[in-house]
């Protein structure tokens, strides 16, 4: 009878070592795993500038795909190109160089002062400056010296009309946004303002100057040196002027009360931390005699 057991008893031992074999082959599999697994998504995470903060064992894996202890150390201080994988975010997988045939794999605890690789390499380019936002908004406030011009004659339209000087000295409020393509800030604007209109008729008659309220809306496009805190550029707009002109001259009368303005700027943008300064020189209704001054002061929420 013994001899009808011992041959399934010695399959029995065949098949648990077997098992066993298999159970030891796939907990090493399982265990390498995520190395394999995360050094395949190193696109998951964007590359950063990492600093060994401490010695640590290592692992490394070949240009043939083998990982092994890396017999070797990495001496604390050391920068590296690594990646924290979502996965794992336990463990740092990194390069020596960007471009290396090499993968390290290591504890996150092991790093310290991560910075963002592609950020550093645009600076970099840059001569140390860090890249402008893509876009950014701004409040604004300015003084304003707008020229414009109007004409006087009698009131009952009969006659001759002759031109009118006009100079408009005010402050304006307003805010502003722009996105960055490339070196170039495209963006629109607008403000409203308050202050005092002089006016003066060329044969000097009559002159005198009394309250007045305008308001423009612009559009603007500015080359961001980038690496250096300026930005040149310009901006066209439209707007009005409101002021209530009156002559000391029976029947004769002042056009228009009401004047719709537009033109152009040539601007030059000074930045100084989350400020800009901008000096404007205002072209209305692209007359020579009609030149302008402007001084905009601006506050970038989030920086430049």
């Amino acid at each position: 009878m013994k001899t009808l057991h011992e041959k399934p008893l010695m399959m029995s031992g065949v098949r648990a070592v077997s098992l066993i074999r298999k159970f030891i082959f796939v907990s090493i599999f399982a265990g390498f795993a995520p190395f394999a697994a995360s050094q395949q998504s190193w696109s998951d995470s964007a590359p950063r500038i990492m600093k060994l903060a401490k010695r640590c064992p290592l692992k490394v894996r070949d240009k043939n795909g083998e990982w092994a202890n890396f017999k070797d150390s990495l001496p604390a201080g050391r920068n590296v190109i690594g990646a924290v994988n979502p996965r794992r975010p336990d463990l740092v997988f990194f390069q020596l160089a960007r471009d290396s045939n090499f993968m390290f794999a290591a504890a996150r605890t092991c790093f310290e002062g991560e910075e963002d690789w592609n950020v550093l390499a645009e600076e970099e380019k840059l001569g140390g400056m860090r890249p402008s936002s893509a876009q950014h908004a701004y409040v604004l406030g300015s003084v304003d010296w707008i020229a414009s011009s109007a004409s006087v004659g009698p009131s009952s339209g009969e006659g001759d009309r002759s031109s009118l000087d006009t100079r408009i000295r005010g402050a304006c409020i307003g805010g502003g946004y722009e996105a960055r393509s490339t070196q170039w800030f495209y963006g629109a604007s607008g403000c409203v303002g308050l202050g005092r209109a002089q006016y003066r008729e060329e044969g000097g008659l009559f002159e005198d100057s009394v309250m007045a309220y305008y308001a423009s809306l612009r559009g603007t496009a500015y080359y961001d040196f980038l690496s250096l805190p300026y930005a040149f550029g310009g901006e066209v707009y439209t707007g009005f002027t409101k002021a209530s002109f009156e002559t000391p001259i029976v029947n004769y009368s002042i056009t228009p009360t009401v004047s719709f303005t537009y033109g152009v700027a040539a601007a030059w943008r000074f930045y100084w931390e989350n400020a800009t300064i901008t000096p404007k020189i205002t072209l209305n209704k692209f007359r020579p005699s009609n030149l302008g001054f402007e001084l905009q002061l601006a506050y970038l929420f989030g920086g430049r």
